[in-house]
């Protein structure tokens, strides 16, 4: 089984995040920035800039994810 660990700082409703997968071979690690709000419905929910230094040859981009 694969997992990212990592670590956050955050203040108010930003959240900084870095990230690294389980297996170091795939360099699959990188930083983000993130604004944590709620959806309509009420879930939880950030969206995040990330960027990737090493992976695929390296990648940024956006992510929103929404807790369950």
């Amino acid at each position: 089984n694969a997992w990212f660990d990592g670590f956050a700082a955050a203040n108010l409703s930003t959240l900084a995040t870095y990230f690294a997968h389980s297996d170091p071979s795939l360099k699959d690690y990188g930083v983000g920035i993130a604004t944590i709000g709620t959806t309509s419905d009420g879930k939880i929910s950030f969206t995040k800039y990330y960027y990737t230094p090493e992976y695929e040859g390296r990648g940024h981009g956006f992510q929103t994810c929404i807790k369950s």
